[in-house]
């Protein structure tokens, strides 16, 4: 009975609304401190834009960064976005209350407009999602082909029941998170900012199939696998980029939810910008419409006569051009 509470309430945990913005390391020339200001996903961004360098417009009430020294800022930023969870236990990491009030998808689009408005070459930006299905990539660089992946000591997944899609998905996906990761860093350090943006949907994924009490030590799992996975790669683009990197995760219960929206909500000011008949027009509206529009094609077709006319004019005596361009010589009276 005693099990079964603890797995209710760790059930109740995860899906109730919850969301974190965690910082799993950062340049010693920033420094990021408590902070009991709910930070939204809108100055996420503008944190990442800090973090590199980028000059940012917005005033924040959000205490949370400072930067100690302008000129050691970070050289690349690396982003997890985990939808599904509410927090991961990562240790000697910032954690903050996170508001989802924007798409991530916004977030690494507006990033990598910053870069390109200063006119930067040579950087790197990497995006893939994980998903249960093949994942996407939009980078600079190629990524997935060729992507060894390692395999997870069956210690480490002996929960998992690999004969499941979801399980088997889950499980390969975070392989391949690593593989991805590692395979990105091919490009020396050479101070123009770059940007890694690692998004996991699998994982919301995951926690819809496997919420039951049977489940409650595979989600342990799960969870642990997750840390471990970014905790490695975390110390590979430390040592690649000498410690001046930002790494940070984004985790939420709600993030699934609010990117589906933000992204109908989309979908919807495109199709009404396209769709015509949905403007609302007066009852005159043909008549002006036919009005102006022969008007219109009579006064250019008139221009164009007159025009062909004085053209074709012969400039004789008693033309009115030669009138008007001849020239009298003055006689004394």
């Amino acid at each position: 009975m005693l099990k079964f509470a603890v797995v209710a309430l760790s059930l109740l945990t995860i899906s109730v609304w919850a969301n974190e913005f965690s910082i799993l390391h950062t340049p010693e020339a920033i420094e990021f401190t408590p902070s009991s200001t709910i930070i939204d996903l809108r100055t996420v961004k503008d944190v990442f834009a800090a973090a590199l360098g980028i000059s940012v417009k917005h005033d924040h009430s959000w205490s949370g960064m400072n930067i100690k020294n302008p000129f050691e800022t970070a050289e690349a930023v690396v982003s997890f976005i985990i939808p599904g969870l509410s927090s991961l236990n990562f240790l000697h990491a910032h954690d903050y209350d996170l508001f989802i009030n924007d798409n991530t998808d916004n977030i690494y689009d507006s990033l990598v407009d910053h870069l390109s408005q200063k006119s930067l070459s040579n950087q790197t930006t990497v995006k893939v999602t994980f998903k249960t299905s093949e994942p996407e990539m939009e980078s600079s660089i190629d990524v997935l082909t060729g992507a060894v992946t390692e395999a997870t000591p069956f210690s480490e997944i002996k929960k998992f029941d690999l004969e499941k899609n979801i399980d088997k998905a889950f499980v390969g996906n975070v392989h391949l998170l690593k593989a991805v990761a590692l395979k990105a860093l091919v490009h020396k350090s050479d101070g123009v900012p770059d940007i890694y943006w690692y998004s996991l949907p699998v994982v919301q994924d995951f926690i819809d199939e496997s919420t039951s009490a049977n489940d409650e030590d595979k989600l342990v799992e799960a969870e642990n696998l997750l840390i471990k996975t970014i905790s490695s790669i975390t110390e590979e683009y430390k040592k690649f980029y000498n410690g001046k990197v930002l790494v940070a995760t984004l985790l939420g219960t709600e993030m699934a939810t609010h990117s589906k929206r933000f992204r109908r909500a989309a979908e919807d000011v495109r199709a009404e910008k396209l769709n015509l008949s949905l403007e609302e027009y007066d009852e005159d509206y043909p008549v002006v419409f036919n009005i102006l529009l022969w008007f219109a094609v009579a006064f250019i077709f008139t221009l164009i006569a007159i025009s062909l006319a004085i053209g074709n004019m012969d400039p004789g005596r008693d033309s009115i051009i030669y009138r008007m361009t001849s020239t009298r010589i003055k006689k004394d009276s």
